[in-house]
């Protein structure tokens, strides 16, 4: 069984997912862990379930990314080897190919799952807005060693991964409202396709609904909280979180327009092919 939290009352066409918050492992792996809790937690996106509260539509993975990695292609959503997950030593012997499989089952499960709430979304509205919220590190040399480079490094990644050409601009404005709030008495650094563009879970989406979906990953840095110890800077995290919250209502009165021409212009090309004489 997938443990994750579906909650979805179809009131609007925005949604959010929090895919990588869990830290849950099914009991017969746990003996096999090699990594520790604390690593493990570091790696996770730690919090980011928080980030969705308020908003009605959202799925919050509660499975930690080290039992099945749902952002990267099916053949690589299991940790084996160290090259896996950051140099990370997972299991202490290899995953049995039973074992593996039960894993994998849980990646079918969720997308199948996704794949039917972002439809009735689309049969709903017309078309689905996903914001796929993530955390990302900072501080890899270690706890009390310098922070990696702030010019890298922004506050807030906005992840485009393979969406359509003509949604930039919309996303564009997006990074202009985020950088409209306030951070630690300074702007908001929010830039796009920094370091992470986005993973599986936008490509899925965008191919899967092509013209339908309009899926943004957006990464926060996780200076509103220490990497090494899992304490959490309430302060900074409850300016993050009303910055998104000013933002992420909004998104929906920018990508309405651009979804009803996008759709006008293939009705417009479908009525158009249909209108032409077929040559013989």
């Amino acid at each position: 069984m997938f443990d994750a939290f579906f909650q979805f009352t179809f009131a609007t066409p925005l949604m959010l997912t929090a895919i990588h918050a869990g830290h849950d492992i099914r009991e017969e792996l746990v003996d096999n862990l090699f990594i520790s809790e604390e690593d493990m937690m570091r790696e996770e996106d730690t919090f980011t379930e928080y980030i969705t509260d308020g908003f009605t539509d959202k799925i919050i993975v509660e499975t930690s990314r080290f039992e099945v990695e749902l952002n990267r292609p099916r053949e690589r959503a299991i940790y084996k080897t160290p090259e896996d997950c950051w140099g990370l030593k997972v299991w202490k012997k290899p995953l049995t190919k039973k074992e593996i499989n039960e894993s994998l089952q849980k990646y079918d499960e969720f997308y199948r799952r996704l794949k039917l709430i972002v439809q009735e979304m689309i049969d709903t509205f017309g078309y689905a807005i996903v914001l796929d919220i993530h955390s990302y590190n900072h501080n890899r040399l270690g706890d009390g060693q310098p922070f990696d480079s702030v010019e890298e490094n922004p506050q807030i990644i906005l992840g485009t991964s393979n969406m359509p050409r003509k949604y930039f601009k919309a996303v564009e404005l997006i990074q202009e409202l985020f950088k409209q709030n306030m951070y630690q008495g300074a702007p908001l650094d929010c830039r796009i396709d920094v370091k992470y563009p986005g993973g599986t879970l936008p490509r899925f989406l965008h191919e899967t609904f092509p013209d339908k979906v309009f899926c943004l990953a957006i990464e926060f840095k996780k200076s509103f909280m220490n990497e090494w110890t899992g304490e959490l800077y309430e302060d900074k995290f409850e300016e993050l979180i009303e910055a998104f919250r000013k933002v992420a209502p909004v998104v929906d009165l920018i990508v309405d327009p651009l979804m009803q021409i996008v759709n006008k212009e293939i009705s417009g090309k479908a009525l158009l092919s249909k209108s032409k004489p077929n040559k013989k």
